[in-house]
């Protein structure tokens, strides 16, 4: 805001956020900090918007600071959002940034490239400007880029994992919308997989997980550093009714005697930040439902070390994939033994490879539903060129993938 004062008397207006800049114009703004990979999330309220939904009004979404701000004409922004859902009563939006592009994304529609706005402070009426900036390339939600996947959505319709990883951190410090937030973490916990559903309410829980085991979360947002509070007898109470075998609460940072009070009633306390990595890495690499019964199952603050611990079994995994993928690029239509592999493997890598891990990937692609490598009286070899070989994987996967319903 402070960017605009030495060039226009500005009045506040009801509802927070939104402003009036003399009689030229009403501007809401809407600000994030900025996430992993230069990227920015936002929500933006519909019934508050719709207010001045017949005004001259403009959306400012402030990146980090005011370098980075995009003034998008409110008319404009309704033509974007135009068939998409709001959820909790916002248009979820996300904005990155890609090489000299910004692109503006609006949950379940699609991509808008939006570079032309930045910085963008011309606040007249659109039938007094001569030019305005214009929107760029619209990419759906349905349109495949250019590695295979949908920009917003996969292949069920579920929110990109750094997106919903965002939303959570975001919700977490909005003490006002505690409604959000228990709707974003059990829309997170189904996302990986576990059977969860909000309660909420006078008198219930947040959010209740019904399998494969049972347990309660209680969502705590907050707008302070901490949470100085929670009620852990009605947490026991509320394991009770709902038979569950652990009990946790989420929220940005807990105070030391909070932290004191969940050890004594065996309750675990899931600092929002961690929580929403594990669920990104996740969703991207599945993770068995043990993992998140180990961290919700813990007594008092969860440390960084299970945290870690947790996602140990994906950076094990991606290292398979990435050896996976190297044995393949080495392997050629010539017998070749392990021990030659290896050889070629090290010159191409700095990494060492054991002959049990090179074996491991030529097991995979001799499995007789690739049928990739074949073994001789000397060694391995392709049975068909490299670049046939991915795109065999990738229709396998691919078939394996997709539910069957859907490919008959």
């Amino acid at each position: 805001m402070a960017f605009l004062r030495p060039y226009y008397d500005i009045r506040r207006l009801h509802p927070q956020s939104f402003y009036e800049l003399g009689s030229r114009a009403i501007v809401y703004f809407r600000y994030s900090k900025r996430l992993p990979r230069d990227q920015y999330f936002y929500g933006v309220e519909v019934d508050d918007l719709g207010r001045y939904s017949e005004e001259n009004a403009f959306l400012l979404f402030i990146c980090g600071d005011e370098t980075n701000v995009f003034t998008i004409p409110a008319r404009t922004f309704y033509d974007m959002v135009e068939g998409s859902e709001a959820i909790s009563g916002q248009w979820k939006v996300f904005i990155e940034h890609r090489a000299a592009d910004w692109l503006l994304r609006i949950a379940k529609r699609g991509r808008f490239d939006i570079t032309e706005f930045r910085n963008y402070f011309d606040f007249a009426p659109p039938l007094l400007k001569a030019s305005s900036p214009n929107l760029g390339q619209f990419y759906p939600v349905r349109e495949r880029d250019a590695g295979g996947q949908s920009p917003t959505e996969g292949e069920a319709g579920q929110e990109q994992p750094v997106e919903l990883a965002a939303l959570l951190v975001q919700a977490a410090s909005e003490s006002q919308r505690y409604v959000q937030f228990e709707d974003i973490v059990a829309r997170a916990l189904r996302s990986v997989g576990l059977e969860a559903h909000r309660e909420g309410g006078a008198g219930n829980t947040d959010v209740v997980i019904t399998g494969p085991f049972r347990a309660i979360v209680e969502c705590k947002s907050t707008a302070s550093a901490s949470l100085s509070n929670a009620n852990f007898v009605r947490i026991k109470r509320h394991m009770a009714l709902h038979e569950a075998s652990v009990a946790a609460v989420v929220g940005v940072k807990f105070d030391p005697g909070v932290q004191a009070d969940a050890e004594a009633m065996n309750v675990a306390l899931l600092e929002v930040r961690p929580l929403a990595d594990l669920i990104r890495d996740s969703i991207e690499f599945p993770l068995p439902p043990e993992v998140f019964l180990d961290i919700l199952g813990h007594t008092g603050l969860v440390p960084t070390e299970k945290w870690r611990k947790a996602t140990a079994s994906i950076s094990t995994a991606q290292a398979k994939i990435a050896r996976l993928s190297r044995v393949l690029d080495v392997l050629d239509f010539q017998e070749r033994s392990v021990d030659e592999l290896r050889g070629r493997l090290s010159s191409q890598s700095d990494k060492e490879y054991s002959a049990n891990e090179v074996r491991e990937a030529i097991d995979f692609l001799r499995a007789p539903l690739l049928d990739i490598a074949g073994e001789g009286s000397s060694g391995y070899k392709l049975k068909v060129a490299t670049a046939q070989a991915r795109t065999r994987m990738r229709a396998v996967l691919s078939r394996l993938a997709t539910p069957l319903a859907l490919t008959t």
